[in-house]
């Protein structure tokens, strides 16, 4: 996916490089809040921040 290429196996907030099983794909805008699943609205985590993040919006 290009989402992974583009992020590089790295988790976007706190840096960690993400093997193939911990790649998770974060919505920068949450769906539930607006957010498309279009590649410009998603983002690498890792599991624990994907987690932590829940459906907020960072800013």
């Amino acid at each position: 996916m290009r989402v992974v290429r583009r992020d590089n196996y790295t988790c976007q907030n706190c840096g960690q490089h993400l093997k193939d099983d911990e790649v998770e794909f974060d919505h920068i805008i949450p769906v539930a809040r607006g957010g498309s699943s279009e590649e410009h609205n998603i983002r690498l985590t890792c599991f624990t921040c994907n987690r932590d993040k829940s459906d907020n919006v960072e800013i």
